[in-house]
């Protein structure tokens, strides 16, 4: 069921809209059909007995057999028969509703003479065990139901010492509720209300997706401001705040990078001062020990700087064809004697808004880590329109399984020594993360089955992905 529900507000709400125009539908539908076999009963009974009593005077008047078979046909009807018996067609006074019509015709034959009456309501096709005379009598009458259910009323007047007017009401069968004609009253009221949903609710939801689609460029790092002057008060108000936020978020980043390139830029005449007196000591083993920590100092500044200028924002966002920049890439890297080769790409030209200087250093970071440890990098791209994915494989021993999300902090390393030549300063996949996470994507790392690390880059192209 919830793959048929739509994922879209609009959809939704005009899902929701037509669910309760049917239901609305469907309670007005059956009340009126109620009322209307009521009305058309009241109005059938009403027939019957005026006509009856109608034609009971007439008959108190006419003595002649062919006047009065006249008569009897003159006021049948193909629903209202009357035939003259020497017995009623109502056995008994019938109850309810019965007792109340036999008083208002007793009313309307007041004053014409003696008349006893008798009327029943119900079922007048039901044929009970043995048929009694009175459906004999509405055989031979010519009054024959459809079905033995349909409902009628029966009238018996004596209008002699042995002689009783009968008459036979068959009220028409309730017709279904949902004829031709409600089911395109239905339809019609459904076209006018999804077309006023859609029409409205696009209005309504436009700011909305304009609100989205600002979102993701700012999770690529680009500069959006949203118009504060369209659209209802709620969004104008979700526009202004998601403009105020987004400055606050700009100007958080930008002071802590510029506090972050002061302090490590600040570090280098400190560390400078520390070595030209390292250089005076007389102790051969203590210099050597004290330039060597030194020189980690002077590694952590400059990673501090690295780090510093590849999360800067400054850079402008252009489209690039990822596959051309992860071919670039290769290129360079076997340029410099590593083995790093790319998978041919099965999806088409993958076009991605980015910082291409920065997402290129990230990627960079990625594929010389694998170069490193592995000995040689794999490169796979493919995307689905939404999402783009790159993989990079090495062959290399892997990482412990509490490292593989560890190895993302600043200056955490997975190879033991700190040595500069054998594993960097530790900035590397934090610097790659950052630049990735400040386009709208993400790196994680996980050991291969086969041996070996794989690092999955995945980045959005700017698909509508809600």
């Amino acid at each position: 069921m919830s793959r048929l529900w739509p994922r879209s507000m609009t959809g939704q709400l005009v899902a929701i809209l037509l669910l309760a125009l049917v239901l609305a539908q469907l309670a007005t539908f059956a009340i009126l059909q109620g009322e209307r076999q009521s009305t058309v009963e009241a109005i059938g009974r009403e027939q019957v007995l005026e006509r009856a009593a109608a034609l009971a005077r007439l008959l108190d008047e006419t003595t002649e057999p062919v006047e009065r078979r006249r008569a009897l046909r003159a006021f049948s009807t193909r629903r209202l028969r009357f035939w003259l018996a020497d017995e009623a067609v109502v056995e008994e006074q019938g109850e309810g509703p019965a007792v109340r019509l036999a008083r208002k015709l007793a009313d309307l034959l007041e004053g014409e003479g003696e008349h006893e009456v008798l009327t029943a309501m119900g079922e007048i096709g039901r044929q009970p065990h043995g048929m009694p005379r009175w459906h004999r009598q509405l055989h031979d009458a010519g009054v024959e139901p459809r079905q033995p259910t349909d409902p009628g009323l029966l009238v018996a007047i004596r209008v002699g010492p042995e002689s009783w007017l009968n008459a036979a009401m068959l009220l028409p069968p309730e017709r279904p509720a949902f004829g031709l004609a409600p089911l395109v009253a239905l339809v019609a009221a459904a076209l006018a209300v999804s077309l006023a949903a859609v029409l409205g609710l696009r209005r309504l939801t436009r700011p909305l997706a304009a609100l989205a689609a600002a979102a993701d460029a700012v999770g690529r790092g680009e500069p959006v401001e949203l118009p504060a002057d369209r659209g209802p008060v709620e969004i104008r108000r979700t526009a202004t705040a998601f403009n105020r936020m987004q400055a606050r978020i700009g100007r958080a980043m930008a002071e802590r990078t510029r506090l972050l390139a002061a302090v490590s830029h600040d570090l280098r005449t400190p560390i400078t001062t520390l070595r030209l007196r390292a250089e005076m000591v007389d102790d051969p083993e203590l210099q050597e020990r004290m330039l060597a920590t030194l020189d980690e100092m002077q590694a952590l500044t400059e990673a501090g700087l690295l780090l510093a200028r590849g999360t800067s924002a400054e850079e402008p966002t252009v489209a690039v064809d990822l596959g051309a920049l992860v071919e670039s890439l290769a290129a360079d890297q076997a340029d410099l004697g590593a083995a790093v080769t790319v998978e041919p790409q099965e999806s088409g030209r993958i076009v991605l808004r980015c910082r291409p200087l920065a997402l290129k250093r990230a990627l960079r970071n990625l594929v010389e880590n694998a170069v490193r440890y592995g000995g040689s990098a794999r490169l796979a791209l493919a995307g689905d329109g939404q999402r783009v994915t790159l993989t990079i494989d090495d062959d290399g021993p892997g990482l412990p399984e509490d490292l593989l999300e560890r190895v993302f902090d600043p200056f955490v390393r997975g190879e033991a020594s700190r040595s500069p030549e054998t594993g960097g300063a530790g900035l590397g996949l934090a610097i790659a993360r950052t630049i990735l996470r400040a386009h709208g994507g993400d790196v994680a790392l996980a050991n291969r089955k086969g041996g070996g690390l794989r690092a999955t880059v995945t980045l959005p192209t700017g698909g509508d992905d809600i």
